[in-house]
């Protein structure tokens, strides 16, 4: 997978025009089907007195030096970069950039910025999250003494051998406070506030072997009685029985652990939380039990690892692993839940913009590109692909409609549409589409999906 995603860098890196020979190009590549402003890392070993400049603005964009996992990349805040598409960046050396202070502050274990204040502890577990922008609003309640991004540690005093929190990548663009302990497990927390974004990314690696018992970072939030809904195989359900106007059933079903995809969000009362999920599968809602779900208590348990039916069931002990990762991120909301923000929440926390090396010819693509553009915004883009029998053969685009309602949506593309035909999702052609202007219209159903077969010019 490492081989052919840097394959893929470098073939968009040759097909973009580099501007000038004698300066460092790089492009921002945007995965997903709408414009985003958001952080990018680009690998970047040069030198330290430099400004990076937008090539379509004409500005500088803010940057700072960072080091992931030991190797040191370039992170700039990339703004517009199109839908399905990228934007270039120039690298300027022997001229300082603007001084653009620091993305938030930190002081005896709060960070703080423009959107929040958080109090942590050392073993990582938020204690306290005030949402500045609405109303000062604490959306952290501990229930059963666990509180946020708590593997089960709470407030308790912090072990000897602990290390202190400390600063790590601070500059324009973001910050990130480090927590490292062995409460209640050997483990490291990081937890990453931005300059222009909502998102609070939260990094999590357990460095040990676990036992049987099954292993959760609780996430309790200061919500009454709230709703909570999950994604769950290309569906968001409502987690209550389904005599409360849920889309649980109330018998011949297991209730105590529930799929988690791609997020899960609480919400009661004008005010919610957007927890995104990259690398889990389960969670338990409250004190939810096998015939019992419970969807009163403002808490969600996000399995880790352990075996939930030991020791009949499952893998013992993780056959001897002894490194995990869970990957979250937290975004609080004032409103209404919209399913639409839930899912590019996530969508946008688990497939961050992508960087690489501008090395193509003077005649390749332009400073920026976009593939497909979509017209309804609650119409999100699940996969691009070549047709199965090859490229020759259209290019298959799938597509969800998150809204209740139908959307009645129009597809453009960098090259004219030609011809669209809807498909399956296993690709066996039905009716045609009109294409008008070298776009084609279409009404997607309420929180359907449909998949496309498009030829392009």
């Amino acid at each position: 997978m490492d081989t052919l995603y840097h394959l893929s860098l470098n073939s968009l890196g040759n097909l973009v025009a580099k501007p000038k020979q004698n300066q460092e190009t790089f492009f921002v590549f945007n995965p997903l089907s709408w414009e985003r402003t958001d952080y990018c890392d680009y690998p970047y070993k040069g030198s330290k007195n430099i400004a990076v400049t937008d090539q379509i603005s004409g500005k500088e964009v803010p940057f700072q030096l960072v080091n992931h996992r030991g190797n040191p990349y370039l992170r700039v805040l990339a703004s517009n970069i199109p839908s399905l598409g990228y934007r270039t960046f120039e690298i300027k050396k022997g001229v300082g950039g603007k001084a653009l202070g620091i993305a938030a502050s930190v002081e005896n274990g709060t960070i703080d910025n423009e959107y929040y204040t958080i109090s942590c502890t050392s073993t990582g577990v938020i204690t306290s999250l005030i949402d500045k922008q609405h109303g000062n609003k604490e959306c952290v309640k501990p229930i059963n003494n666990l509180y946020a991004n708590d593997l089960g540690a709470g407030i308790a005093k912090e072990p000897l051998n602990d290390r202190p929190l400390r600063i790590e990548n601070e500059g324009p663009v973001s910050i990130t406070l480090v927590a490292e302990s062995y409460n209640p497990v050997k483990h490291i927390s990081k937890i990453t506030l931005f300059k222009n974004s909502r998102r609070i990314e939260l990094e999590n690696y357990i460095q040990q072997n676990l036992s049987e018992k099954p292993t959760t970072y609780s996430f309790s939030f200061n919500l009454e009685k709230p709703e909570t809904r999950h994604e769950e195989a290309g569906a968001i359900l409502s987690v209550k029985p389904d005599y409360e106007g849920g889309h649980y059933a109330e018998k011949n079903c297991r209730l105590d652990w529930i799929a988690l995809n791609h997020f899960a969000d609480m919400s009661a009362h004008g005010q919610g939380v957007v927890l995104s999920n990259r690398d889990a599968y389960f969670m338990k809602t409250g004190n939810s039990k096998v015939e019992n779900l419970d969807f009163n208590t403002p808490q969600i348990n996000v399995l880790a690892a352990g075996q939930i039916d030991a020791p009949k069931l499952g893998i013992s002990n993780q056959d001897g692993d002894a490194y995990f990762e869970n990957f979250f991120a937290l975004q609080p909301y004032s409103g209404q839940y919209n399913p639409t923000l839930s899912m590019k929440v996530s969508l946008a926390h688990q497939n961050p913009l992508v960087a690489g090396k501008v090395s193509g010819k003077s005649s390749g693509y332009g400073a920026d590109y976009s593939l497909f553009k979509v017209s309804n915004p609650n119409v999100l883009v699940w996969a691009v692909k070549p047709a199965e029998e090859g490229i020759e053969h259209g290019i298959i685009l799938r597509v969800w409609n998150q809204d209740n309602k139908d959307a009645d949506c129009t597809f453009s593309a960098a090259m004219p549409i030609v011809k669209a035909l809807k498909t399956t999702h296993v690709e066996v052609d039905g009716e045609s589409l009109n294409t008008v202007g070298g776009a084609f219209k279409t009404t997607i159903g309420h929180n359907k999906m449909e998949t496309f077969r498009v030829f392009v010019k």
